[in-house]
């Protein structure tokens, strides 16, 4: 986004994104240091997740955040600084906080594998949030196209900016903890939770994210080569029959 994109914190503005939104607002980005503390304080009595990213915050105004309510951090490393021997700054501040669940964003561009491990040490798996950051272009292989106003050239691998800035990303979310897994050996427990449960937790949303019993049957079932079947309900949305799944299911508790 050009930084004529970039607006002041408004009060005003804020109370019509709420009315407009009619309650659907769950999770809001925020640069602890651009809002005022009374403000943060706001989301959680409005239903909105503060989420603490693209911010140059201290690791000081940043803690306050965290203390102010927020619980959640958008792309973790990226549009931040880095951590500073004498300032962990908003990095390392996020991966010591046990409150604090944090997006990464894990197309092998935005960060490297070594990154991803020491989060995974610092907070577990049932700390961070897997996320794709995909934009218009992801599966589009080599393409270019107009997005925040800005020209995006995709390559097939990275989205870039002129000067060679990410612009998001060309990878979806199954390519994505595909790719993670096997660099990382994760298990399937670990992938899972990133993936899917975390998420659904820190959203609130019952019933979803996990294979249990009595929890929601909509599930998307991705193969080497791509989606194999959608599920909704335990049904196949395209054949009324079901997809055809193993005949014995491992019960993983």
């Amino acid at each position: 986004m050009p930084e004529s994109g970039v607006l002041e914190w408004d009060d005003e503005l804020m109370n019509r994104l709420l009315e407009a939104a009619g309650g659907r607002l769950r999770v809001m980005t925020f640069a602890p240091e651009r809002v005022p503390l009374e403000a943060q304080k706001k989301f959680s009595t409005v239903g909105v997740r503060g989420s603490i990213g693209h911010t140059c915050a201290t690791a000081e105004q940043t803690a306050a955040a965290i203390d102010a309510g927020a619980r959640r951090c958008t792309h973790l490393c990226n549009a931040m600084p880095a951590m500073h021997h004498r300032d962990l700054g908003p990095v390392g501040t996020l991966l010591l906080d046990g409150r604090v669940r944090c997006e990464m964003i894990l197309d092998g561009h935005h960060l490297s594998d070594d990154l991803v491990r020491l989060a995974l040490k610092l907070k577990g798996p049932e700390g961070l949030i897997a996320v794709s950051d995909a934009m218009p272009l992801a599966g589009m292989g080599i393409s270019s196209g107009v997005f925040c106003g800005q020209e995006v050239c995709s390559d097939g691998e990275r989205a870039t900016l002129s000067d060679g800035t990410l612009a998001g990303s060309v990878t979806l979310l199954p390519e994505a903890l595909s790719r993670t897994a096997k660099a990382l050996s994760l298990d399937p427990v670990s992938l899972q939770c990133m993936g899917s449960q975390n998420a659904a937790e820190d959203l609130g949303l019952p019933r979803r994210g996990s294979l249990r019993t009595d929890y929601r049957a909509d599930l998307v079932i991705h193969g080497e080569t791509g989606i194999e079947a959608v599920l909704r309900g335990g049904q196949s949305v395209a054949d009324a029959d079901g997809p055809r799944l193993p005949t014995t299911v491992e019960r993983v508790h």
